[in-house]
């Protein structure tokens, strides 16, 4: 049987279950909003993104323009890697938008 605090919990088998009544939780909370002021601060409140997306459509707008179906088609395929991609690999800190735009093209 599992216990807050323990290691191995249902919710987190990894690690501990957080539990909002323990004593450390505000504690740990607010080193957290620290820490993200301080990466906000270093980035100069930057948060200005272009997504990958973008270039993708373009690409697939200037190859198969003509042929609606095919740039849908395209797209949608190109969408759901890039979709995938921010979960399962490390390339968007490793390569520029566009970068990853043309090549998921």
């Amino acid at each position: 049987k599992f216990t807050p605090g323990e290691r191995g919990g249902e919710d987190f088998p990894e690690g501990e279950d957080v539990d909002t009544r323990h004593e450390r939780y505000f504690e740990e909370k607010e080193k957290v909003l620290k820490l993200e002021r301080d990466l906000l601060h270093a980035l100069n409140f930057d948060m200005c993104l272009i997504d990958p997306y973008k270039y993708l459509y373009e690409l697939a707008k200037r190859f198969h323009g003509a042929d609606n179906t095919l740039r849908r088609r395209v797209t949608q395929i190109g969408w759901g890697i890039l979709n995938d991609s921010y979960v399962y690999s490390d390339i968007h800190i490793r390569y520029t938008t566009k970068q990853i735009g043309c090549a998921v093209y």
